[in-house]
């Protein structure tokens, strides 16, 4: 799942709140409209600010089996963030630290960032939010800006990954001189691939983006050529053509440039709620018997695996299990040794080589959920599975890996 966006930017800022019962809304049309699913398994992921709105909205899923019109009607079984931003305060000290660890900042820059006395108020706002509504002072967004800076062009969502490059001359993406170790496939144009792709007027006319009736001129717009994009305007459509629809008057409706992140005035995200910390709800979602697969790219700059650790760790209602077996795949030659570990390797299927590694979490004691109802299983556990060689979208570097290990742990009952 992915956060969605407003029709119309005159819906105002959004927020975690109405972020949540927007994805309510659409998974209780999805099931209306497809109603031989509604007794299927149901498993929810999403990457990145998916950390926020995932666990928001399995809440509230399960508060709908209890109160809702129609109580267990979600059969929902567990949710896979990937690289999940989470835990404000120590998911930016894990930033922070992992930068300097990597040799991407300097002291100064580090020590900057950490002065519990200085600028930055890291349980406040995000450092990787350089656009939109921010809670972070001006003084910190200047020390954070300098860090970016000092780090080049380096692909940050992929450390160890190549940049995507352009030709001075034509302005037209390159291939990567050296391909990616971790996945020679791996592209690190294919967000630019992607907004170029959707941003075509043909594109947006297909996902319906752009009103019928602007597709009267059959795609042939006046500057010449077909699949046009539309410029925008923050007062409503206008189209190469000159013209405007009734009806696109109407719903007022802006056809703008696609961005894979956006801000305002087509997506006006509250800053607040993305200085919000929700790693609390981790244990709640566990006392009610869902379980968690938390995928992490250890080369992720944004929301990195130390980060996520630390938040995982402090989490006092958790304790770390040992595992006895090497999980999903892993109990190759090379792991029959390992018994009674808090942290195990899993073996890549492919190539035998060792793909991350697995830490297991669950409650300390039984717990029951905020319904007052009893756990469905007092078995439910937060897998933490770190993938080497790879980002922040995860299954992007590493699908071959992902695959084994989400279709493994599926498989299992707990």
């Amino acid at each position: 799942m992915h956060a969605p966006y407003p029709d119309n930017p005159a819906d105002g800022i959004q927020n975690d709140t109405s972020i949540t019962l927007d994805h309510v809304a659409f998974i209780k049309g999805f099931m209306k409209r497809h109603p031989y699913l509604v007794t299927s398994r149901l498993f929810l992921s999403g990457q990145s600010y998916s950390g926020h709105y995932l666990p928001l909205l399995v809440m509230e899923l399960l508060r709908e089996n209890i109160v809702g019109t129609k109580p267990g009607q979600f059969n929902l079984q567990g949710m896979i963030p990937v690289n999940a931003w989470t835990d404000t305060l120590l998911d930016n000290k894990g930033a922070v630290n992992w930068w300097f660890g990597q040799g991407l900042i300097s002291a100064r820059i580090k020590d900057s960032l950490l002065d519990p006395k200085g600028s930055c108020r890291l349980d406040k706002g995000a450092l990787w939010r350089t656009w939109g509504p921010n809670e972070l002072s001006a003084k910190c967004n200047a020390i954070r800006d300098k860090a970016y800076q000092s780090m080049g062009n380096i692909f940050l969502y992929g450390v160890g990954a190549p940049s995507c490059l352009f030709d001075a001359t034509t302005d037209k993406m390159l291939p990567p001189l050296i391909p990616y170790a971790g996945n020679p496939m791996f592209d690190p144009c294919n967000d630019d691939r992607n907004a170029g792709y959707l941003n075509r007027a043909d594109v947006q006319r297909a996902l319906h983006v752009l009103p019928p009736a602007a597709a009267s001129d059959g795609g042939v717009n006046a500057g010449g050529g077909k699949d046009r994009v539309p410029s925008a305007v923050p007062t409503g459509i206008t189209f190469l053509s000159g013209g405007q629809s009734e009806l696109e008057s109407t719903l007022n409706l802006n056809a703008v440039p696609w961005a894979s992140c956006s801000s305002a005035p087509v997506l006006n995200y509250s800053g607040a709620s993305i200085g919000n910390t929700v790693s609390h709800l981790y244990p709640k979602i566990l006392a009610a018997g869902i379980r968690i697969l938390f995928l992490s790219g250890a080369d992720d700059g944004y929301v990195p695996t130390l980060g996520t650790r630390s938040w995982m760790g402090s989490l006092k209602q958790l304790k770390v299990l040992k595992t006895t077996a090497a999980p999903h795949g892993a109990a190759a030659t090379a792991n029959k040794t390992i018994s009674d570990h808090d942290q195990v390797p899993w073996i890549n299927e492919k190539t035998g080589q060792v793909g991350g590694f697995i830490t297991k979490y669950a409650l300390k004691r039984a717990a029951s959920s905020s319904s007052n109802r009893p756990p469905r299983s007092s078995n439910a556990a937060l897998e933490l599975a770190v993938f080497l060689s790879a980002g922040h979208a995860v299954p992007s570097f590493q699908p071959a890996g992902v695959f084994q290990v989400v279709k493994s742990w599926m498989s299992q009952d707990n």
